[in-house]
């Protein structure tokens, strides 16, 4: 595919994401000029700006809900190669992207990048080599709506259950820890009556003594970063694991729930 170089609007990521994903086979591949970069550390040479931060975003999304891998990054963590420069090469870029959905990814041998005479062509080629045979099968992954991560109720969502994951194997200060889960509580509770109390103009008042209770339980919750440096009760990597699971077991029911309410919106719609 060739995505737009102007402007920086993941809508076509999103137009192409939705498309691959209407297919009923595990193996997918979206593959070519993507015209923006996975990285700016690993994928851009003297680039002045950052043209396209928000395609870059959504795409890196894609990776880390697990929807799609970045075929060559995942092969080379570390390696920077080019697939794009300008005449000179002073200005280079990795643009041209294939990622892989987790299934066909576990089939992948090989990629790399084969380059070509400038006035044939400033951009590389991607070169895959892909072995049905001799791959092993994972366990596979759960999979969610595409651009779920955009999602301000989902995103609301992980937070708080990074944060009961975290309290869960927190050690020592139990009194504390049972007040600030009672807190992440109220915040919860409150952003849901506000949300309510917004669509009705006559609770004003309301509103907005719900809107300071929030900020003053806000200013007293311990931020994400703040609460992974206690003591824990296990190790890093094991926390870590542990959170994962606990993500993608609210992704799941989030997801299902979307597109329940979704599909009630589409019915109530063609009834109408």
């Amino acid at each position: 595919m060739y995505a737009p170089s102007d402007g920086d609007s993941p809508k076509f990521f999103e137009i192409a994401t939705e498309a691959v994903n209407k297919g009923e086979l595990s193996n997918q591949l979206i593959i070519g000029d993507f015209n923006t970069t996975m990285s700016i550390e690993k994928d851009q040479f003297k680039y002045l700006t950052d043209p396209h931060f928000k395609c870059r975003e959504y795409l890196t999304g894609l990776e880390h809900s697990g929807q799609f891998l970045d075929v060559y990054r995942n092969k080379h963590p570390d390696r920077k190669s080019y697939t794009w420069r300008d005449r000179n090469s002073s200005k280079r870029g990795r643009i041209d992207i294939a990622m892989a959905s987790p299934s066909l990814y576990n089939n992948i041998k090989s990629i790399t990048h084969k380059a070509h005479p400038w006035l044939a062509t400033d951009h590389s080629t991607i070169e895959i080599i892909i072995d049905f045979h001799k791959s092993v099968g994972g366990p596979g992954i759960f999979r969610c709506s595409p651009s779920l991560h955009t999602n301000r109720d989902y995103q609301v969502t992980i937070r708080t259950a990074i944060r009961v994951a975290i309290y869960d194997c927190l050690e020592g200060n139990e009194v504390i820890y049972e007040v600030e889960r009672l807190i992440m509580k109220d915040i919860t509770a409150l952003k849901y009556e506000i949300k309510q109390l917004s669509k009705d103009p006559d609770k004003l008042l309301d509103l907005n003594n719900r809107k300071i209770c929030l900020a003053l339980h806000l200013s007293n919750q311990p931020t994400i970063k703040e609460l992974i440096k206690r003591k824990m009760t296990i190790d890093d990597a094991t926390l870590h694991e542990f959170i994962l699971m606990k993500l993608i077991e609210v992704t799941l029911v989030f997801d299902k729930s979307l597109k329940k309410t979704l599909g009630r919106k589409i019915k109530n719609l063609k009834t109408n």
